[in-house]
């Protein structure tokens, strides 16, 4: 016995079928035509903001984290002026910065510049110092270099001090100035750690007395600020409020 099977193909949709559609479709722009309201209201003021007779100036954040994430603190119509220039963190003997105390001082033949400063040994009335300003607080590693020589003193002691008016000893440190600096090589020279110190004021000084048992050589000092890793992992944004929220992660260098 053989059987037909029929099949219905529908053709259009139901009015039903329509109308939920279109109740949908409503309730979408419902919900949309806020947003492109506030957006043009937020459209709307930022163009008020950026007034075409007015000259606005991008100035930068000087919050620390703020420059982390790489966030300006303002647009003003007065000009900032020049920008502040970064602090100095090399000085080397004859530069501005550098001054020696006491007579006896000689130039040396050898050094960072082809040249240092060099003194016998003596009781402590002499010395070579440099004196680095606009330093923002923080730990900085110091570095020193000289040329070796065998009649130079195998006890040169070098002491940091933070501050001006009432200098802070941070530390004092004592090198073989008879055998080169054990360390980093930068400008084709090998430069040797003094320590990482805390400097909480604006000034750093770095003092090389004449007291040791031989002759001191006064050459290069070299500052290294140490700073934390700061990775931002996201950002959040909204229509309404022009603030960001941001997201970071953080690896603490701490001193040793």
């Amino acid at each position: 016995m053989m059987s037909t099977r029929f099949r219905c193909l529908r053709q259009g949709s139901t009015f039903l079928e329509l109308l939920v559609a279109f109740m949908v479709l409503c309730i979408a722009l419902t919900g949309l035509v806020p947003l492109v309201a506030m957006q043009s209201r937020q459209l709307a003021r930022l163009e008020r903001h950026f007034s075409p007779g007015t000259t606005r100036y991008l100035v930068p954040a000087a919050n620390t984290w703020a420059q982390k994430l790489g966030a300006a603190a303002a647009l003003q119509s007065t000009d900032p002026g020049l920008k502040p220039a970064p602090p100095v963190l090399e000085i080397v003997n004859g530069d501005l910065g550098y001054s020696e105390t006491g007579s006896g001082w000689q130039d040396n033949p050898a050094g960072l510049q082809g040249y240092s400063r060099i003194h016998p040994a003596g009781n402590g009335s002499n010395s070579a110092q440099w004196t680095f300003t606009r330093m923002q607080p923080g730990w900085y590693t110091v570095l020193a270099t000289w040329p070796s020589a065998i009649n130079q003193a195998n006890n040169a002691a070098y002491s940091i001090y933070d501050g001006t008016s009432t200098p802070t000893l941070r530390g004092s440190i004592v090198v073989d100035q008879t055998a080169p600096p054990n360390g980093v090589i930068s400008q084709g020279q090998p430069w040797q750690s003094l320590g990482t110190f805390p400097i909480r004021s604006t000034t750093l000084n770095v003092i090389l007395s004449d007291i040791p048992s031989g002759q001191v050589c006064a050459d290069a000092i070299w500052l290294v600020p140490v700073r934390n890793t700061v990775t931002v992992n996201s950002f959040t944004r909204s229509l309404t409020d022009p603030t960001v929220s941001a997201t970071v992660s953080v690896t603490v260098v701490t001193p040793q």
